[in-house]
């Protein structure tokens, strides 16, 4: 019938081809969306191992610092006294000061390696998912 209404095909392909880009775009912000996930996941792992060389870092830095504190007040100690008022052949201060000294630094060394945990985290998958919002933001507003 002459009734009978049917769209020119350049609006259905141009609607299609639409369509298609909608649907592209939402299977990209699902993937971004999974990926950010997984990264999160990723992250959340490297921060757990990081709080835990963190932890190390302070259970062998406080120590050594309450040593080497120590190892201060034996050294005034042991500066106000005869020269022949310690027989033995490393003096007590310089024996806190070699105990603290390497508890100190194994907790640096623990601090370096937490840092370098945090550091590592993944944020790429974050970074494209922004990109992309950004990217369909500006696409849809007026200029």
């Amino acid at each position: 019938m002459a009734t009978d209404l049917q769209s020119p095909p350049e609006q259905s392909s141009m609607a299609t081809l639409v369509n298609g880009i909608v649907h592209d775009f939402q299977d990209l912000i699902e993937q971004q969306v999974r990926l950010a996930r997984k990264d999160l996941e990723t992250g959340f792992a490297h921060v757990k191992e990081a709080g835990l060389m963190m932890g190390l870092a302070a259970g062998f830095i406080v120590p050594g610092a309450i040593g080497l504190f120590l190892m201060l007040a034996h050294l005034v100690h042991w500066l106000a006294s005869p020269a022949s008022a310690d027989p033995a052949a490393i003096p007590l201060w310089g024996c806190y000061a070699l105990v603290g000294g390497v508890f100190v630094v194994v907790g640096l060394a623990f601090v370096w390696a937490g840092k370098k945990q945090v550091s590592t985290l993944p944020d790429q998958a974050v970074k494209g998912l922004e990109e992309n919002l950004e990217w369909k933001t500006n696409q849809t507003s007026p200029k």
